[in-house]
């Protein structure tokens, strides 16, 4: 079985389901994501799951994170400091993901299309609210998809009530092939929207046509 990641976050009175222990400066997070994952997932899946309070974290090399086993040498040193010392070389540091750069969503007005549809969707609202690894399920095949690798399909398989959740889905897609086609032509929006930003020339938007000199 592998190991999980917990991440060490500098926020005392954090609200979170994922809260694994409270030490006296700090939390110690379950992100329900494998500690192999790349940086740039577990970047995407604390921001998802912690949102705007994230912001509230501050140290500019990032959020420690640490496998599950070394949670107990964790606890022990009580301290947001004194973690990091007894860590070590067994953690890494990930990078804080501005709320900003997280991966476009689909336009909802196209997905929303009938009411069978917002159900759905409200069932997976739902789902991803109530289970944290759910949540963290969904944002590591998000991640996988930011950094070109495609959705992966095993994080989001692997999780019992996402999985129920994804069928149900899938199961209404496949009996209304207008919401079908609706649903892709949004995802498509948002993906052209993501190649046009990546597209536009550095500084494009500042640059403006040289104007000629009057004539006197």
């Amino acid at each position: 079985m592998g190991l999980d990641a917990i991440a060490l976050v500098r926020i005392v009175d954090l609200q979170n389901d994922s809260v694994r222990h409270r030490l006296a400066d700090c939390v110690l997070i379950d992100t329900h994501i494998p500690f192999s994952a790349e940086p740039a997932q577990l970047a995407v899946a604390l921001r998802m799951m912690l949102g705007a309070v994230l912001d509230e974290h501050h140290d500019a090399r990032g959020v420690l994170v640490l496998p599950d086993v070394a949670v107990d040498h964790a606890v022990r040193a009580k301290t947001y400091d004194a973690v990091i010392e007894a860590i070590g070389e067994l953690g890494q540091w990930v990078p804080v993901l501005a709320q900003g750069d997280l991966p476009a969503m689909p336009d909802m007005d196209a997905l929303l299309g009938s009411p069978d549809m917002q159900a759905m969707l409200g069932t997976l609202q739902a789902t991803l609210q109530n289970d944290p690894s759910a949540m963290a399920a969904m944002a590591q095949a998000a991640a996988s998809a930011q950094a070109g690798g495609g959705m992966d399909m095993n994080a989001l398989l692997g999780n019992p009530a996402l999985m129920a959740a994804v069928q149900q889905m899938a199961s209404a897609l496949a009996a209304d092939p207008e919401q079908m086609e609706r649903m892709f032509a949004a995802q498509n929006a948002g993906l052209d929207e993501d190649a046009a930003e990546a597209d536009a020339p550095v500084g494009a938007a500042d640059r403006t046509e040289p104007q000629k000199p009057s004539k006197s």
